[in-house]
């Protein structure tokens, strides 16, 4: 299968649009057969899988619809409790399927890989090679791991590929089919158009719909909730440059760096990319009268953490970008050789950091909210570098 350029995304903002897609188009089960065959899909091995987008089958309110709907043997407000995110039984059984708006990309053990898409019950797109595992999305940020709802697709080889029609479309031109991967494990894997979307499934090989439990879902569930909502506090952040716990910290990229009240008592850690981080930077290097090292570890009493935070605020807090750098350089914090390195820092990104001052707000809003819950009881911030 020869390699080819992706070309299915916005060059300027490697955002994925449909539209500039390269990608075969079919249009009825005729040609998708000539199109899977020259595919030489067979014997291939599945990897890895990805979804492009967001999964309209898993946001926080149809996981918790799900849960309530299966708990009608319980009274309602014993039912509305039982369907709420944080207390749903583990044990509750979801179907491994999921509503997509843009591509399913199945990643083979030799480096190839397939994007696939309904368009609708008759019309599907197929690319080899044509999206970036790494790509987004302008309809929404990705919210579902496409290795966790179907983990048992990885590692087995597809035996055949099928187009089985749906329903009875015989006096139609466009006669309604799907997509199936037969898989040498007995699974299988079917795309197909539906709500206006494409769905994607695992079944068994008596053709009944595959299941999981909850307690395996949730490993690869990242709603906005699942990132930036600290389960220790309950704080829920409207900044999306913070993020909590152990899923939050697969979401940010090192450089980054982790706020943790007492590092040996508290679960509760905010973690924020470095490239969100310069405003706290210039705070700690304000307070410490020297250049804060991103890298090494801090540890700030609540006082001074308070004091950080005051600082920042009054950083963004000036009318013009000329006031702000005036106001910075006065603090005169001095380096190596008598250089005043807020003049060089305000040089380097300060016309970044005036042009995001807004979302800053909402960061140093949330991240003192944060603080707030928790520094009375730990009475010290740890920062840490990664």
């Amino acid at each position: 299968m020869s390699k080819e350029v992706a070309k299915g995304y916005h060059k300027q903002w490697s955002y994925f649009s449909n539209e500039t897609w390269s990608a075969q188009m079919i249009n009825n089960a005729e040609e998708g057969k000539v199109v899977i065959n020259s595919l030489q899909l067979e014997g291939r091995t599945i990897k890895y899988l990805n979804l492009v987008g967001r999964s309209y089958f898993h946001t926080r309110d149809d996981i918790e619809d799900y849960a309530y709907n299966v708990l009608e043997k319980y009274d309602e407000p014993e039912r509305q409790l039982r369907s709420s995110y944080a207390n749903i039984d583990r044990s509750i059984m979801y179907p491994r399927t999921c509503l997509v708006y843009e591509p399913l990309i199945i990643e083979f053990e030799d480096g190839d890989s397939l994007a696939v898409l309904a368009k609708s019950e008759s019309v599907y797109k197929l690319g080899i090679n044509s999206i970036p595992r790494s790509v987004d999305t302008y309809l929404g940020e990705r919210n579902l791991d496409a290795n966790v709802i179907f983990s048992p697709c990885l590692g087995a080889t597809i035996e055949s590929v099928q187009l089985p029609m749906i329903g009875e479309s015989e006096g139609s031109e466009n006669k309604s089919f799907s997509i199936r991967f037969l898989l040498d494990n007995g699974t299988s894997l079917e795309i197909g158009g539906a709500f206006d979307g494409c769905v994607v499934t695992c079944f068994d090989k008596d053709g009944s719909q595959q299941m999981i439990s909850f307690m395996e879902l949730k490993t690869g569930l990242f709603n906005w909730e699942d990132l930036h909502t600290d389960e220790e506090t309950g704080f829920v952040a409207d900044s999306p440059t913070v993020f909590f716990g152990q899923m939050g910290s697969e979401h940010v990229v090192p450089p980054y760096i982790s706020l943790c009240p007492d590092n040996d008592l508290s679960r509760a850690r905010m973690h924020i990319n470095y490239g969100d981080f310069f405003l706290l930077d210039w705070s700690i290097s304000i307070l410490k009268k020297e250049r804060y090292q991103g890298l090494e570890n801090y540890s700030f009493t609540e006082g001074e953490w308070l004091t950080i935070l005051d600082t920042a605020e009054k950083t963004i807090s000036f009318s013009t970008f000329d006031k702000m750098f005036d106001y910075v350089v006065s603090l005169n914090v001095r380096g190596e050789g008598d250089y005043n390195i807020m003049l060089g820092a305000i040089n380097s990104v300060g016309p970044a950091v005036w042009s995001k001052k807004e979302s800053l707000r909402v960061q140093i809003r949330d991240i003192r909210e944060w603080s707030n819950k928790v520094l009375p009881v730990y009475h010290k911030m740890e920062v840490e570098g990664f």
